[in-house]
C-alpha cells in the first residue's frame, strides 16, 4: 500500500478507465516521447474512495468519492499561477515515466486534483468521465455531472457519449 505525505491523500480505486495511451504502454512500452525502461502501473481515468487523509488536506475526507484527474502541472510557471494549468508546459501525469497510474487497488494523489463526485453518480460511470477534457476546455466538473444526469435521466447515456466538448476558435470538424 503507498504511504502518503501530509499533503496527499490514499483512494482505494474502484475503476479504471483504460486509455489509448495505456493500451500504447502495455502493448508496445512506448507511448510519444515515454520510451519504457523498467515496469509501470498504467491507468488514469480511475475513481474511488478516499481512505487516508494527510495532515495538511483539508478539503477531502475519509469516504469521500471522487474521480482522480491524472495531470499534476509544475504550479510555479507563469500559466500556472495564472489559473491556466491545462497550459503548463512541465506537467506530470500519472501512467507516464516516473509516476505509476492507478490500475492498482490503492493510489496516492495531490488533493486538488480529486474531484468529489455526487453519491447518486455510479463509480463506474465517475470513471468514464475523463476530466483532463474538461480542464483543457474550461469546464467545471460540477456542471458535467449535472450534464450527465440529465443525459442518464433524459436523452440516455448513448447520447451522452457522443457529445464532446468542442472550441469555438476551432472551425475544424469533429
Amino acid at each position: 500500500m503507498p504511504e502518503i505525505n501530509d499533503n496527499e491523500v490514499l483512494i482505494k480505486i474502484a475503476c479504471v478507465g483504460i486509455c489509448g495511451s495505456d493500451v500504447k504502454l502495455w502493448s508496445t512500452g512506448k507511448c510519444g516521447f515515454d520510451v519504457l525502461t523498467e515496469p509501470i502501473v498504467i491507468g488514469h481515468e480511475g475513481a474511488g474512495t478516499v481512505v487516508k487523509v494527510g495532515s495538511n488536506v483539508s478539503t477531502l475526507s475519509v469516504g469521500d468519492r471522487v474521480a482522480v484527474e491524472p495531470t499534476q502541472p509544475c504550479r510555479t510557471c507563469a500559466l500556472c499561477r495564472a489559473g491556466r494549468y491545462n497550459l503548463c508546459p512541465s506537467p506530470h501525469y500519472c501512467s507516464s515515466l516516473g509516476a505509476d497510474g492507478n490500475l492498482a487497488t490503492y493510489y496516492k494523489h495531490v488533493p486538488d486534483y480529486c474531484h468529489k463526485y455526487p453519491i447518486a453518480l455510479a463509480m463506474v460511470a465517475s470513471g468514464k468521465i475523463n476530466v483532463k477534457p474538461l480542464v483543457t476546455h474550461h469546464f467545471a466538473l460540477e456542471d458535467t455531472l449535472k450534464a450527465y444526469e440529465v443525459a442518464r435521466q433524459g436523452a440516455g447515456i448513448k447520447v451522452m457519449i457522443h457529445v464532446q466538448p468542442r472550441d469555438t476558435n476551432n472551425k475544424q470538424k469533429f
